[in-house]
């Protein structure tokens, strides 16, 4: 099985000036020490945290451990082999602006994903505008309404 790689800029973070701390990056997420499942039986949360010196390696299913759905559509959550690269020190873009795409924006502590606001739903398929889901679909956003 193939596993998905992606990298997410934007989180801060603190380090000690005195030495080098173990940075909260790194020390932070919800780790499944137990085993514990979420949805469909999958192993829930984030799984395992690695890091160098300049990135840390986040692997998770995507699943976290509280109840998730209804989704009112016959798309349901699947775990997956996700392994997020996140840099130590991110640095902000400062050229040109871009919008986030329909892919991941983001990822909680427990390894769920973050979408946009947008869903992939476009007029006649163009991707000439999206509907925002909040509007359209809030009936099955989870607790964290994302």
């Amino acid at each position: 099985m193939k596993t998905p790689f992606i990298t997410i800029c934007g989180v801060a973070l603190a380090c000690t000036s005195v030495g080098f701390a173990v940075p909260p990056l790194v020390t932070q997420w919800k780790l499944n020490t137990t085993g514990a499942t979420g949805y469909g039986g999958a192993l829930a949360d984030v799984t395992l945290v690695r890091y160098s010196s300049s990135n840390v390696y986040v692997t998770c299913s995507g699943i976290p451990s509280y109840t998730i759905g209804p989704w009112n559509s016959p798309n349901t959550a699947t775990a997956l082999n996700w392994v997020y690269k996140l840099p130590l020190n991110p640095v902000q873009n400062t050229g040109t602006a871009t919008t986030v795409g329909l892919g991941h924006a983001a990822v909680l502590r427990d390894g769920t994903a973050i979408y946009n606001a947008r869903d992939a739903r476009s007029y006649n398929n163009l991707g000439i505008w999206n509907q925002t889901a909040w509007v359209f679909e809030r009936g099955s956003f989870d607790s964290c309404y994302g």
